[in-house]
């Protein structure tokens, strides 16, 4: 059966659905209790990685380029998480990387206004008329975390296999028609589909390694060689591919490196300027 991942904009909701799944359907969950484990391997602080999940991107917000280290980190431990079957996964951003897996149900569950409300406003009742500004501001904080972090908006119904509404539709009900379609033969695990998660979980493994001191490098895996884009000045270049080189063949399951160092320009003129 499929792994579920769940994004909403309640965290809240999305926990209780989880939890459902789990006790009705005898699913495995995968949440936020994997960041000490995350913290534990990347010797980093959990309440960092909290943050990094958590706290709205803005100019005095954790800089993009530190939250996509935190978020790397918690990629290459929850990507670990998911490759048994029959996991549901919430509150990690596993939708906008947890990607072009045919066994991975994604889905986006859409709370009632008035329980999102209580949810971000838990001191008390809200004006009727900020109740709109209210969530059109959380869902404008959501759009550009997803935005800073991978480039996505995680509100783009494109993103996921099945998008619920609970206005009309009960959360139970919701958990039947998610169990469901979980059940359905497209989303039985195949051998290409294991493999393509073993590969991702290869790269995120490898990127975690490199993205505090190379951090824009992109890593593909392609079976055991690694695919390896990391920006440099031209001085630096060899050094760097090796050094590159060097780390990535130390992630266990890695046979082939393969590094394409692509110039730094803006790096380069500042260089050239002084």
């Amino acid at each position: 059966m499929a792994s579920i991942i769940i994004s909403s904009d309640s965290s809240l909701t999305a926990a209780r659905v989880a939890d459902t799944i789990v006790d009705k359907a005898g699913f495995s969950i995968v949440n936020r209790g994997i960041l000490p484990e995350v913290a534990e391997r990347y010797k980093t602080g959990e309440d960092l990685l909290s943050k990094a999940l958590d706290s709205p991107s803005g100019f005095l917000a954790m800089s993009p380029k530190i939250r996509q280290r935190y978020m790397a980190y918690i990629q290459a431990v929850t990507l670990e998480k998911l490759l048994p079957d029959n996991v549901v996964c919430f509150g990690l951003g596993a939708h906008l990387y947890a990607k072009g897996v045919s066994h991975f149900l994604k889905v986006r569950i859409l709370t009632q206004p008035e329980q999102l409300v209580k949810e971000l406003h838990p001191a008390g009742p809200v004006p009727a008329h900020k109740v709109s500004k209210m969530i059109a501001r959380h869902e404008k904080d959501r759009t550009r975390w997803s935005r800073d972090v991978y480039g996505r908006d995680e509100t783009n119904a494109n993103l996921y296999d099945l998008v619920i509404s609970l206005n009309q539709i009960e959360e139970k009900e919701a958990v039947k028609i998610i169990t469901k379609t979980a059940a359905n033969r497209q989303f039985v695990p195949m051998t290409y589909s294991l493999n393509c998660v073993k590969e991702f979980i290869l790269a995120s493994q490898v990127r975690a390694k490199l993205i505090e001191r190379f951090p824009e490098c992109r890593v593909r895996a392609d079976g055991e060689n690694m695919v390896i884009h990391i920006q440099a000045l031209k001085r630096n270049q060899k050094k760097y591919a090796s050094l590159v080189k060097e780390v990535a063949g130390t992630v266990p399951g890695v046979k082939h490196v393969e590094v394409h160092v692509i110039t730094d320009f803006i790096g380069q003129a500042v260089e050239s300027s002084r």
